[in-house]
């Protein structure tokens, strides 16, 4: 399935890459299938406030242009060591609900906090391993 097929399924679907986890900060950038080009993050704090606007800017486009929003053609790169997909399914209360994706897994979030813990919890796991192998 290419990323104009999950366009269509979940317009709120983005990818997130992390490339830095250096004393819990995460930075990476967050590709949202869209027609908007990669936006870099600097904290998990500002992820959520891009994909906030992103899921904002991505509404505004349906109503302008309908189903036919331009391709992002976005693949994922290979310098980056974390990467994720984020189908985001609701907003109600000021947070987000949907499903993360990871290596095969799901997992459904209910908060956008639970988003963040469960983003972290991956992070620190995965570049401990990446930093007992070689300095990062």
């Amino acid at each position: 399935m290419d990323i104009s097929d999950y366009r269509k399924l979940h317009p709120n679907t983005m990818i997130l890459r992390f490339d830095s986890y250096r004393d819990r900060i995460a930075k990476g950038e967050m590709q949202a299938l869209d027609c908007q080009g990669p936006v870099h993050f600097e904290s998990m704090d500002h992820l959520v406030l891009v994909m906030d606007q992103s899921m904002d800017d991505s509404e505004n486009l349906l109503e302008q242009y309908g189903e036919e929003v331009p391709d992002a053609g976005t693949s994922p790169s290979p310098e980056f060591r974390g990467q994720f997909t984020v189908m985001v399914r609701g907003r109600e209360y000021s947070g987000m609900q949907g499903t993360l994706l990871h290596g095969g897994e799901r997992k459904n979030f209910r908060s956008t906090l639970e988003l963040m813990r469960l983003l972290h919890e991956y992070l620190r796991r995965h570049f401990q391993r990446i930093s007992a192998g070689k300095a990062i």
